[in-house]
């Protein structure tokens, strides 16, 4: 049987809006995503504004990626965090 190799993910999304005196609207979502996977790490983030103004509409989109690795002196994820940690933590949350 193959080993399970952990590969940790998240994501965090904010998002919010504003309205003066019902002509304006000004929205915003921030979302950011990072993941760990073949021993590297990578991540996103979109920030998204849309401006209304009566009946008008305009929204922007900004979006970063960026991929991160470390050198070859660095500790593993599985050296971090040993398998018998990794199961007892990873209990925690089962069903």
């Amino acid at each position: 049987m193959p080993e399970i190799r952990p590969e940790p993910t998240g994501f965090v999304r904010i998002n919010g809006s504003m309205s003066v005196l019902a002509l304006i609207t000004v929205s915003v979502e921030f979302y950011l995503a990072l993941e760990y996977k073949n021993e590297k790490a990578s991540g996103e983030a979109t920030l998204k504004v849309k401006i209304e103004l009566l009946f008008f509409s305009k929204t922007v989109d900004l979006h970063v990626k960026r991929d991160f690795s470390g050198s070859s002196g660095d500790p593993t994820f599985a050296m971090l965090m040993p398998k018998p940690d990794w199961n007892e933590y990873s209990d925690g949350f089962a069903a």
